[in-house]
């Protein structure tokens, strides 16, 4: 979703607040993901990204389209500063969530390595909250979105922000496809988008040891199920 509709999604969620669904945002008190979620009421999803917050319905991510520079130094500064911020953030959440994540790493040392490390990088910044830190990459993101650019990118997406940039031509105006029994808009060149993100061969089904697999500990449907 564009910075202007997410802004916009915010807007219309804060003027009439919804019985069935929450709508969560950077900085968010409790929240501390850089991409918005959408959230079904009287449900639960808990992963491992859900630690102290008090809704952790069954969710749909929403990942911010950005506006990044048309001049390359300008946009490598901002990609730069970016990542920079990114990875503050990242180093602030591991510090604060440490045991959880080695848990998490179990007999995993490399990983466990990893969350050392980047959790004694994190406690240099422990001045700041999570959502805090969370909040001024955010900011920082959106630095361009009234600004007329030839670029975009996700920056919080799994490849951030150099590994999701593209031509806005490639991205917009939108396509469509169909989801089951709907129409949507889908990126201008959905191939082009679908292989930076995923390679070449992103239609072939990898090996079951090499899909990626989520962390849940619990889940209910509610008066869904």
């Amino acid at each position: 979703m564009s910075r202007e509709s997410f802004d916009k999604l915010c807007k219309v969620f804060a003027s009439r607040p919804s019985t069935k669904y929450i709508l969560q945002a950077p900085g968010d008190s409790g929240y501390e993901l850089g991409f918005g979620r959408i959230r079904l009421r009287n449900t639960t999803l808990k992963t491992r990204d859900d630690f102290d917050e008090t809704e952790c319905g069954v969710y749909i991510d929403i990942f911010i389209i950005e506006n990044a520079p048309s001049s390359p130094v300008a946009r490598f500064f901002h990609g730069v500063v970016s990542q920079a911020l990114g990875f503050r953030y990242s180093c602030r959440r591991f510090f604060e969530h440490k045991d959880t994540y080695l848990a998490l790493a179990g007999d995993d040392d490399n990983f466990a390595h990893i969350i050392r490390v980047k959790s004694g990088i994190g406690h240099l910044f422990s001045r700041k909250t999570t959502s805090q830190c969370c909040l001024d990459w955010d900011k920082w993101n959106s630095k361009y979105s009234d600004k007329n650019t030839g670029f975009i990118t996700i920056p919080v997406g799994r490849k951030h922000y150099f590994g999701e940039l593209l031509a806005k031509e490639k991205y917009f105006p939108a396509s469509s496809g169909t989801f089951e029994d709907m129409l949507v808009p889908l990126p201008h060149s959905a191939d082009t988008y679908l292989k930076g993100l995923y390679g070449p061969e992103y239609m072939e089904v990898p090996p079951a040891d090499d899909r990626e697999s989520h962390v849940v500990y619990e889940i209910d449907f509610g008066p869904y199920a």
